[in-house]
Parts: structure tokens; C-alpha cells; sequence
């Protein structure tokens, strides 16, 4: 080595750049897919717990001679109230032996007795209460009677409006269905699947 000289691994490490110790990139914010799928499940099954679940049933008749006085049992299934409750009385079809038939009728809305329904709270009408003093009503006393009409078709719908406790400014829907089928006693009310019975109704009277 020459005198004043640095070695050469030395002068060659000189020239080589510096370099920054490695650091491992930071990690952003993640978590596993299973969190994800656990926390979807979960809300899942908050919405289905609070979901308002009003449904509406058939009781027997008041009087087995009269298909309108059968009674209609309405019901919060949910954990919370609902509020403002009415139902929209729609008529898809009505035929009273001895009489025309008639078709697509809206009747005025059905309130029942208390606007808001608590959870498990049953409230029982019947059909005589729901068509009540309507035109369609009136025709069905004056055709068949009061105690007694005797119908070869009925096919009525019940749609629910009301709003969630959790959602007082959110106006929800329901349609229920019943029909007339005959048995061997005469004609008795049954719940059928709505389908798209409310579709049909507010394309016939709100397009």
C-alpha cells in the first residue's frame, strides 16, 4: 500500500450511494375478509330483528252464513311500534248471486281503532267493519242482504301503510290478499299470496 493511500476496497466503497436502511412499507387500515362477513351477518340479523312485521289474518265468521263477517286479525309482529296504520281497501272482484259483477274497486281506507300498534298487539275487524257504508257496500245489502248475501266470487285486498318507530318520516307498504272459495258449507274466506296485487291497485287509481 502506497503511503497516503487508501485501500481499494475502501475508495471503492466510497463511491458506491448510500443507501437508506430498509423499512417495511406501512400496512393500511385492513382486516380480514371473516370480520367483513361476520359484521354483514350481523347486521343482517339486527334488520330482521327490529324489522316492523305487521301481518294480517283470517279468524273465523261471526256468523257462518255471512262470508263478511269473517274476522280479520291485524298484528305487529315487530320488536317496535308502528305509527299512522291504515290500510287501502282495494276490490278486485265481487259477484253476489243475482247480481252484476264488479270489478277494480277502491274503497275509503280502513282505520283501525288506534293509530299505532304496539308489538304483539293484535287488533281483530271483520269484513262487514272494512266495506262498511261504501257504494260497494250498499250494494251488497241491496242485492243480497245484510245477514245473509250470497257471493259466488270476493277477491279483496288490504294494503298496509304505516311508518317504523326507528323511521318516522319513511312510509312503508304491505298488500294482503284473501278470496272467496267455495266448500262443501258454502263460500269461505282465504289468504292467498299478494303477489303483485299492489302494483295493480296504484296502477288503477294512483298511475
Amino acid at each position: 500500500m502506497t503511503k497516503g493511500h487508501s485501500p481499494r476496497w475502501l475508495v471503492e466503497q466510497r463511491k458506491q450511494p448510500h443507501r437508506k436502511p430498509h423499512t417495511p412499507p406501512k400496512r393500511k387500515f385492513a382486516l380480514d375478509w371473516k370480520f367483513w362477513s361476520g359484521l354483514l351477518i350481523a347486521v343482517i340479523a339486527l334488520w330482521l330483528t327490529v324489522e316492523d312485521r305487521p301481518t294480517v289474518s283470517l279468524g273465523p265468521p261471526l256468523d257462518t252464513k255471512n262470508l263478511l263477517s269473517t274476522q280479520i286479525v291485524i298484528v305487529n309482529n315487530g320488536v317496535l311500534a308502528i305509527n299512522d296504520v291504515s290500510f287501502a281497501i282495494y276490490v278486485r272482484s265481487c259477484k253476489l248471486k243475482g247480481g252484476p259483477e264488479t270489478d277494480f274497486v277502491a274503497i275509503e281506507d280502513y282505520q283501525p281503532p288506534t293509530k299505532t300498534l304496539q308489538p304483539g298487539e293484535p287488533v281483530t275487524t271483520n269484513f262487514n267493519v272494512i266495506v262498511g257504508n261504501s257504494s260497494l257496500g250498499r250494494g251488497i245489502r241491496l242485492v243480497g242482504g245484510y245477514d245473509a248475501p250470497e257471493f259466488l266470487k270476493f277477491d279483496i285486498a288490504l294494503i298496509a301503510s304505516f311508518r317504523p318507530t326507528w323511521a318516522p318520516f319513511w312510509t312503508r307498504t304491505k298488500a294482503f290478499r284473501f278470496t272467496a272459495v267455495p266448500t262443501s258449507g258454502g263460500m269461505m274466506m282465504q289468504q292467498v299470496p299478494a303477489e303483485d296485487i299492489e302494483s295493480e291497485y296504484r296502477k288503477q287509481f294512483h298511475p
